[in-house]
């Protein structure tokens, strides 16, 4: 959810209905955290359909979705050649 969260603001935002549609849940319950902190930092906006990231925060946003991906994104892949079914995983 987390990767698809970051992902969908490094193209600037999405429709809440497609998150609901492909996690049947809602974002705004689901990633809870992670929506509070964007919002604290004004990094996105939210309406009653969208979450979209405002022109202000572009260049933050992709920062963070290019630290994310390199960070954790890269120690889950390098832990699933290692490993392609842990029952575990530790960040």
């Amino acid at each position: 959810m987390t990767k698809w969260f970051n992902m969908r603001l490094y193209v600037l935002g999405f429709r809440k209905e497609d998150f609901s549609s492909h996690f049947d849940s809602e974002v705004e319950d689901s990633l809870s955290n992670i929506i509070g902190i964007f919002r604290l930092f004004k990094l996105i906006t939210i309406d009653d359909s969208s979450i979209k990231v405002p022109e202000s925060a572009f260049y933050s946003v992709h920062s963070i979705t290019k630290i994310f991906l390199s960070t954790y994104i890269a120690k889950i892949c390098e832990a699933g050649i290692k490993n392609p079914w842990p029952i575990e995983f530790e960040i």
